[in-house]
């Protein structure tokens, strides 16, 4: 499939017809439009599944343009998050395909982790050990 460049730029395409600008937006956009259920294979979830826990939890981890940085996206965050819950990637790893530092992998995770937690408390149970380790190094 190829893509619209961005408007005034004049971005070559690689190989395969992928853009060279191909960022994380398009990548996810690409696997909602696929019909043959890639986002299921990549997020290991629905995407009646992710919609709604995205919207449970998009509040919560939304952040804020600055002057000096653009903001990563709700859904883009979201998606770092459910990969590495469903593929195990190390940060590192993770920071590659998406292209975001290993410490913006990170936040990602640990922010949409804490969403979850207290969105989905009252069907999450977590054992006494882990509840104190959790109060520990919170």
């Amino acid at each position: 499939m190829r893509h619209p460049s961005p408007a005034g730029s004049s971005a070559g395409y690689a190989h395969g017809g992928i853009p060279l600008w191909y960022n994380v937006s398009i990548m996810i956009e690409d696997l909602i439009r696929e019909p043959s259920g890639r986002l299921e294979n990549f997020l290991r979830m629905s995407y009646t599944d992710f919609e709604f826990l995205l919207n449970e939890v998009g509040h919560m981890i939304g952040k804020k343009d600055t002057q000096l940085r653009k903001a990563i996206s709700v859904k883009e965050s979201f998606c770092v998050a459910l990969r590495f819950f469903a593929s195990g990637d190390s940060f590192v790893s993770l920071s590659y395909l998406f292209k975001f530092s290993p410490q913006t992998v990170s936040r990602c995770v640990f922010d949409v982790c804490d969403a979850l937690m207290s969105v989905l408390n009252h069907q999450i149970k977590v054992g006494i050990q882990q509840t104190f380790l959790h109060c520990l190094f919170s």
